[in-house]
């Protein structure tokens, strides 16, 4: 199994290579040296981000499981950055809770087999990474270019092509270009990000899904319609199978799909999606605004049909749930 598979295996998180889009990241910095023995307490206390937080480590059982987890950890997958994130989530499960981030990242960056072995250029382009996804959040793309450029450059130059940070460098600065306007450049480094992914991860990977439904997006942007269609197609069948009809992720590529085979041509493909959406959400969720929503949508493309009666069918429908969700609001149902 791949690196990236043996993290999402071993914390249920996605692994770092989804990038900015969205998704979860694991992506995490630390700081070694944090810890402060305090023997009177018969604990440990930890400067965390937020402030010192007090506790007593070695009155709990649970952490005598840390010294294996560490262990098992660094032989399964490493002690770098992917490796210290599956342990901070392992330590946050076992404990249900009971230690801050912090702490469990003090516990896990002060360990002899994380020190020892954790690469300073491996943390640099964590560093970069992190700065430059607050900074793609908060919509500050400026700075947000010299830090996404910055991991590439280190990524390229000290991990393996496959491995899931090149990816991930790769799938971020992509996704900057589409954000300022760059479509081609963009395609460019999602394709590449997608072949180096279609080479080592499985076809049904959460990963290699994710960065499908990027490429058709960045198709369809640029009017390259009949390539959007075939890949979202494509990630559609994926996610049916691997997800299921009614996930969240799979009605959303409905949606993306939709519109691209009405616009080439396929109204008869398009509409079975459309009423596919609503049946779904209805199913799903019952009176709730995305099935308001999934009518409205259907009730544009009839009116696109030139089909009004229908579509103003569609528009009360879409009403009538507004209705309901009002009355439910407002205790009455």
């Amino acid at each position: 199994m791949d690196r990236c598979g043996k993290v999402a295996g071993v914390t249920g998180l996605e692994p770092a290579a989804s990038g900015v889009t969205g998704r979860r990241s694991n992506q995490l910095s630390y700081t070694p040296g944090m810890v402060i023995a305090d023997a009177r307490m018969g604990g440990l206390d930890v400067m965390d981000p937020r402030g010192p937080v007090k506790a007593r480590a070695s009155s709990n059982p649970l952490f005598r499981q840390i010294p294996g987890i560490v262990a098992a950890i660094s032989r399964q997958i490493g002690p770098g950055c992917l490796g210290i994130c599956t342990m901070l989530n392992a330590f946050r499960s076992i404990t249900r809770g009971m230690v801050t981030a912090g702490f469990a990242l003090a516990l896990i960056a002060t360990s002899p087999v994380v020190a020892q072995e954790v690469d300073p250029q491996a943390t640099e382009w964590e560093r970069h990474s992190q700065l430059g996804t607050a900074a793609f959040g908060a919509n500050d793309l400026t700075t947000a270019e010299p830090h996404f450029r910055s991991a590439l450059e280190i990524a390229e130059a000290i991990f393996a092509p496959d491995d899931p940070r090149s990816i991930s460098s790769l799938v971020n600065l992509s996704q900057w270009q589409k954000a300022v306007g760059n479509p081609l450049e963009a395609l460019a480094l999602m394709e590449r990000a997608l072949r180096i992914q279609e080479s080592v991860l499985d076809p049904r990977h959460d990963d290699l899904m994710g960065t499908l439904a990027l490429l058709a997006a960045l198709h369809a942007q640029l009017e390259q319609l009949d390539e959007a269609a075939a890949v979202y197609t494509r990630v559609l069948d994926l996610r049916r199978n691997r997800i299921g009809d009614y996930h969240p992720q799979t009605l959303g590529t409905i949606a993306e799909l939709a519109p691209v085979l009405e616009a080439i041509g396929d109204s008869e493909g398009a509409e079975l999606l459309y009423q596919e959406a609503i049946l779904s959400w209805s199913e799903l969720l019952g009176v709730h605004g995305r099935v308001a929503d999934a009518i409205d949508k259907y009730g544009e493309f009839l009116r696109r049909q030139g089909r009004e009666d229908e579509a103003a069918q569609a528009d009360n429908a879409a009403a009538e749930v507004r209705v309901l969700i009002q009355v439910i609001l407002d205790g009455g149902g």
